[in-house]
This record gives structure tokens, sequence and C-alpha cells, in this order.
């Protein structure tokens, strides 16, 4: 009997183990932004017309190598010539050849054919980067803000805790006839705002889980999995120091920018192509070839240069030159735009972030100075010369601090988000 009800025991203790542990997983941002990229319709998009674009070069590729083909005919042949010279040419017919092309000049086109594919290939790259970013970025708001509402939570939770003890405390006063019903009132309708107040934190809390949760696939308040700061801070390791260190950063490492500067190779390479077209190709063919018409058989092999050139196309091929040269002053002033438009936006980061941190100094110190007075109540109420109501003033001031603080601490990692986004550091938040 014993041993059986060890072994029960064991088991509920290892149950709970598990669970213990199982709360304690932390998921970590780098993870959340894995998933979410996994889950995400554009970014599969985005990558297979990456894929795509990379076959483009084999194609360009192509044009280097010979170019092999064959044919065959069956069928009945007769021939009705008259210098036959008793040879049966009449009956059962076929033909085997093949034939191989070779490009010897073609005055640039294969090389600009080959640079434009390898171009469209590094904007495709770069859109796909775009593409992880945009889904980084959202989950790392997300992310943020569930650690916000969390926290916002825990305060509240505490307040509400406080409050209720205040109540508890000046209800016996009341009975004991050294507090007056008014007062009563007053900390019973602040003890009624605070549940309230909770309750709308939780529900917060909840919606910014469902947030998460459709971005990444992760049930975090079933899951057993934990949030952390850590990614949140490893982001804050890569802020530059000024703000022209910054514009800087972004101006090299822009996807958006990056993609319009390969753009801008890709239409320029177009444009070689288009005006090689104006020149002849030349290139090597040889040709093989048997055929049989009843018991005639003819063998043949020739090889030699080929030329081919436009004599006369409508004008098509200058309408063509000239339409890809007005595309390259298109994406010349589209990069010279990108360029302008990141730096604005990061000029606008910027300021926020600055703002944000500058002003969090200011919001710890009123916290600690608000935490000192609760104190110094406490001390006054215990020694009576102090009342419970003003006690939980001094307490609702200390909440509305802290709620600040946090705030303003999530409006700077917002701004941090934006910041790395621009930069293209988001990019790589699922390796950080």
């Amino acid at each position: 009997m014993a041993l059986y009800l060890f072994r029960f025991l064991f088991i509920i203790f290892v149950l709970l183990h598990v669970q213990i542990v199982r709360a304690q997983v932390t998921y970590s941002l780098s993870h959340a932004v894995s998933d979410a990229i996994s889950l995400s319709a554009d970014v599969t998009a985005a990558r297979s017309l990456y894929m795509q674009s990379e076959e483009g070069i084999n194609q360009a590729r192509s044009y280097n190598l010979p170019q092999v083909t064959g044919s065959s005919e069956f069928g009945e042949g007769e021939d009705e010539s008259e210098g036959r010279q008793n040879v049966n040419q009449d009956g059962k017919r076929y033909t085997l050849s093949f034939q191989l092309d070779q490009n010897i000049w073609s005055f640039g086109r294969i090389d600009a054919r080959l640079d434009a594919a390898r171009a469209g290939t590094r904007v495709a790259n770069y859109q796909l980067k775009a593409a992880i970013g945009e889904v980084a970025q959202q989950v790392s708001l997300a992310y943020a803000s569930f650690i916000f509402r969390s926290e916002l939570v825990e305060l509240r939770e505490d307040y509400v805790d406080n409050i209720s003890a205040q109540l508890k405390s000046i209800e016996r006063h009341l009975v004991a006839g050294t507090a007056k019903r008014t007062d009563v009132s007053r900390v019973r309708s602040q003890y009624f705002q605070a549940r309230n107040d909770l309750g709308l934190a939780e529900a917060r809390s909840r919606s910014a889980s469902g947030t998460l949760q459709r971005l990444t696939g992760q049930d975090l308040l079933s899951g057993g999995l934990v949030v952390s700061r850590d990614g949140l801070e490893e982001l804050l390791n890569y802020v530059p120091e000024t703000f022209a260190i910054a514009l800087e950063q972004v101006l090299q490492s822009s996807p958006v920018i990056l993609e319009a500067i390969e753009e801008l190779s890709r239409v320029k390479a177009n444009a070689r192509f288009s005006e090689a077209e104006l020149y002849p190709s030349i290139g090597l063919r040889g040709l093989a070839s048997r055929s049989k018409t009843g018991d005639f058989d003819s063998d043949s092999t020739t090889i030699g240069l080929t030329g081919s050139f436009s004599l006369f196309d409508g004008g098509l091929r200058r309408s063509q030159l000239r339409q890809s040269r007005e595309s390259i002053n298109s994406a010349t002033n589209l990069v010279r735009s990108s360029r302008d438009q990141s730096s604005i936006r990061v000029e606008q980061i910027w300021e926020n972030l600055e703002g944000h941190r500058s002003g969090r100094g200011d919001i710890e110190d009123a916290v600690s100075e608000v935490s000192k007075s609760v104190s110094d109540a406490q001390r006054e109420v215990s020694a009576g010369s102090l009342s419970i109501v003003a006690l939980t003033q001094s307490e609702k001031d200390l909440l509305d601090v802290q709620i600040l603080l946090a705030e303003n601490n999530l409006q700077y990692i917002q701004s941090v988000i934006a910041l790395m986004r621009e930069i293209g550091i988001l990019t790589q938040l699922d390796n950080l």
C-alpha cells in the first residue's frame, strides 16, 4: 500500500514539476519574429519572387552557351525528276538533322541581360528584406505592447491590494467611531474605481496577447510561455550615439534605399540591351543532316558564321531605347526620393526618441519622490497624524507616475523599433 502511495505522489510531483517548468519557458522576441515570418503570406510571396528572379540569372547565362537542336521527318517520298540514273528515290523517306548555334559577338546584349538579371535578383532580395522588416516591426511593437500591458496589470493589482487594505482599515475605524462615513465612502469609491481600471487593464492585456498570437500563432496566456524584456533591451545596443550616425547608417543600409539603387542598376542594364539591339549579332552555326528516300542516301555537313541585323523595324528599336533612357531618369529620381523620405522619417523618429529619453529621468525622479511620500504617509497613518484618505491619495499619485513612466518606456522602445526598421536591423531580428 505504501509503495502505491509513493508512486502516486511521485507522479503528482512529476506532473507539477512539468507544469512549473512549462510556465517558466521564455518566449523571446527573436523566437516571436521567427514564428511570425514563417506564417507571413507577404514574406512567403516575396521569397517566391526572389527565387523566381534567381532563375532569371540562369536564363541570361544560357545565351552564352551553345544551343543544340535536332529535328527528324518520316514519311512517303517520290522523285519525279528525269535524271534518277536507275536509283530508286521513291518510297519511304526519313530525314534526321542536328544544328548547333554559338553566339560569338552580340555587341553587349548578353552581358546586359545578365547584369539586368543580377540586379533584378538584388531588387527582389531587398523586397524580401522589406517584407521581413515589416513583419518584424509588427511583432516587435505587439511584443512591447504586451509587456507594457502586463506591467500595467501588475501595477493596478498592487494598487487594488493597497486600496483594499486601506478600505478594511478605515471600515474598522468607522466601527470604532474614529473615522467619518464620508471618508469611508471616498475610499470605497476609489476601491471600486481601481477594480474597474484593473478590469480594463486586463482586457487590454488580453487584446495585446491576441494581437501577438495572431502574428506568431502562439497563445501566451494558455501556452505556458513568458515574454521577456531581454529582446527589447538587445535592440537598445543598436541605437546610434548621434543623429548624424543614425542618418549615415540609414542611407547606407536601408532596404528601401538599396532597393531603389538596385532598380536603377537594372534599368541601366536594360538600356544597354536596348542600345545593343541597334547593332547586328554574329554567331557560329554548324549543321549535320542525313536523309534517305527509297534507295537514295544523302548526308550533308555545313559550318559557318551567321549574322543577323534589322533592315527596317518601323522605329521600334529606337523607341525602345528612348523609353529605357527615360526609365533611367525615373529610377534616378526614385533613389533621390527614397533617400529624402528616409532622412525625414529618421529625423522625426530621432526627435521622438530623444524626447522620451530626456523625459525619462524626470519621471523616474518623480516616481522616487512620490514613493518616499507614500512611505512617509504610511508612517504618519500608523502614528495617527494622517488620515487614511490622504494615504490613498498618495498611493494614487504614485500609481499615476508609475503608469507615466511605463508609457514613456513604451513610446521610447516604439521609437527604437521604428529606427531599427529604417536602418534594416529588424530584418536580422530573428537571428539576434
